[in-house]
């Protein structure tokens, strides 16, 4: 079985050139924001089913910021710690 070249996303292209990591932290960030906003629209009340969608993007916002962090450190190994 040949072994096919790896599908590298523009944003792993990015974040591979992100030495200093400031993209990362730039992105982490941006993701923060969106999820605490969507957690004080949870924490303000709402209907059961929006309540549920809010949950739902708030886990996604969540685990977006864990994929930055872990493809960076993945490319920095050495500097994962930062």
């Amino acid at each position: 079985m040949s072994q096919q070249p790896m599908l590298m996303l523009d944003l792993e292209e990015r974040l591979r050139d992100d030495a200093d990591g400031e993209m990362r932290q730039r992105l982490c960030d941006d993701l923060d924001t969106e999820r605490q906003r969507l957690s004080r629209l949870l924490d303000q009340g709402a209907p059961p089913a929006h309540a549920e969608a809010l949950k739902t993007l708030i886990g996604a916002y969540q685990a977006a910021h864990e994929t930055v962090q872990r493809v960076w450190a993945r490319f920095h190994p050495t500097q994962a710690d930062r």
